[in-house]
């Protein structure tokens, strides 16, 4: 049996001088107190504690009253569950009441441990919002209101914005839906297909480029953003496409070998994607130019307060290479195009991120090396090995001896290559 009492703790009395109005719940012998939205004065408590303000008295009876309507509705069922079962029931909005949608999902987002992971969720969520221009329930979005956010995005964002929202919505659906109640009841997530798009190699770049890009002479100043962008490229191209987030956080090397966890991923796989890449000497002289003195890898962490200004900087930084390079091609091919030139030089999509694409493309299509070999580079997962992976020892060689295939052929005889003087 389960029994209700409104009440006040006088050990909790605020520095105001009231009390929270809670109300005690007993069941199976079990006690909580769940919290009202009314607080008690002195005036509205007898000298033993017990309340005797009519209206508070009132509104406190009506809520227990439909309390205990919603535990009619359990029958026999409330006699095995447990008092926070009991509690989480009663205090939900009933079947058929709106639950505010947004709300929930900002507050699901929270046990995301992974702060970059839980930004994307933000973003999606107010993105929707941002579109209906208010606060829904679930029950109150349709497919036909998603169709029609969707005609607003592009592509990229369309996969990526769905993607979260389905999940999010679906864990509401999990949380909220069991076999008698249904209080979620319409996914209208089912009749939208998300589509992800393929990545595609336009993305990456050429041979020649990576050389013209080895060989852009420095600018004059210790700050240029371009002889940074230009240098921390051409590092990651020659560790495997390492992102920047883990050249930045990058512990210095030991005996020759980079050793880090994959932080896109880490979180995500049993083994933390953690991977072991050589130095090769080429990568040597980009790291000493740039050496930390704080045990890094790098100076980024020294040289930048956050991350995110690193990013700002080499992103600015690969726009000035960008624009480099095409007006150097012009100048060697007079009446070429800035448009005709890019396309040359395969720079239409270039970006940061172009270093890990070209060193999958080149090591596959140039290079004719296996695509496992290439795709254990990446430090990506693969689903079909998973579980096997698990009784499997890494073993590194094989990735270090491709990348090295690799570098030499892009890098051997490069004119200039390296020519930053050491700081």
């Amino acid at each position: 049996m389960t029994t209700f009492k409104a009440e006040i703790s006088r050990a909790e009395k605020r520095k105001d001088g009231t009390w929270n109005v809670k109300i005690r719940i007993t069941h199976r012998r079990k006690v909580r107190r769940y919290s009202t939205q009314m607080y008690a004065t002195d005036k509205d408590v007898t000298r033993s504690g017990k309340l005797k303000n009519h209206i508070i008295i009132d509104n406190t009876e009506a809520t227990i009253r439909e309390w205990r309507g919603r535990l009619n509705t359990l029958g026999s069922r409330a006699d095995v569950m447990d008092v926070d079962e009991i509690v989480a029931y009663i205090t939900s909005p009933p079947e058929g009441e709106g639950i505010p949608m947004f709300p929930w999902m900002e507050k699901y987002t929270e046990k995301i441990p992974k702060k970059a992971t839980r930004g994307n969720y933000l973003w999606a969520i107010r993105s929707l919002r941002n579109y209906i221009g208010m606060d829904i329930n679930f029950q109150q979005l349709k497919s036909r209101t998603l169709m029609n956010y969707i005609d607003t995005l592009g592509m990229e964002k369309v996969a990526v914005h769905l993607l979260y929202l389905r999940k999010m919505y679906r864990e509401a659906m999990a949380h909220y839906n069991d076999d008698e109640v249904v209080r979620i009841p319409n996914d209208p997530f089912a009749r939208i297909k998300i589509v992800v798009p393929v990545t595609t190699s336009d993305r990456s770049t050429t041979v020649d480029t990576i050389r013209r890009i080895a060989a852009i002479p420095d600018e004059s100043g210790i700050a240029s953003t371009r002889n940074l962008a230009r240098d921390i490229f051409l590092l990651s191209f020659m560790l495997m496409g390492t992102n920047l987030a883990d050249l930045f956080t990058a512990e210095a090397p030991a005996d020759g070998v980079l050793v880090y966890e994959r932080q896109k991923t880490r979180d995500q796989r049993a083994d933390r994607a953690l991977i072991h890449i050589n130095i090769h000497p080429l990568a040597q002289t980009i790291i000493d130019r740039h050496r930390s003195r704080r045990g890094k890898m790098l100076n980024l962490s020294e040289r930048f307060t956050t991350r995110k200004n690193c990013h700002t900087s080499v992103n600015l930084g690969m726009k000035k290479v960008k624009e480099y390079l095409i007006y150097n091609y012009i100048q060697e091919h007079p009446g070429t195009s800035e448009a005709e030139a890019a396309k040359v030089l395969r720079l239409e999509d270039f970006s940061f991120y172009s270093a890990r694409h070209s060193w999958a493309t080149i090591a596959r299509n140039d290079l004719n090396i296996d695509k496992y070999t290439v795709h254990e580079g990446l430090n990506h997962v693969d689903m079909a090995t998973k579980v096997t992976d698990v009784y499997i020892k890494r073993d590194f060689t094989r990735i270090n001896e491709a990348n090295f295939r690799v570098i030499e052929y892009v890098f051997v005889g490069v004119a200039n290559f390296a020519t930053t003087t050491p700081k």
